[in-house]
């Protein structure tokens, strides 16, 4: 979780968060409120910290959904929502 401190403090959870996946349980025991700035908008999302996962930082689904961001893989563009852009706290 190298990369998750540089980016912002951890902060441990009071009891760690257990989740099931296919290959067994991810135990998390910390989060992290990191502002993410993608095409030069500053947007803000809780990441939950793991160990030992393949990637240092992985933004879910959740991420996208939230602020209506799609993206069009055949262009390599995000397709950003106004309305949702609104919503931001600046």
């Amino acid at each position: 979780m190298k990369l998750a401190d540089e980016i912002t403090p951890l902060i441990e959870l009071v009891e760690p968060k257990v989740f099931e996946t296919a290959g067994g349980e991810l135990k998390a025991s910390y989060v992290i409120y990191p502002d993410i700035i993608l095409d030069g908008h500053r947007l803000f999302w809780t990441l939950i910290g793991v160990d030992n996962l393949t990637e240092e930082v992985i933004i879910g689904a959740d991420f996208f959904q939230r602020w209506r961001i799609k993206l069009a893989p055949e262009t390599e563009q995000i397709i950003w929502d106004q309305v949702a852009l609104k919503l931001k706290l600046v």
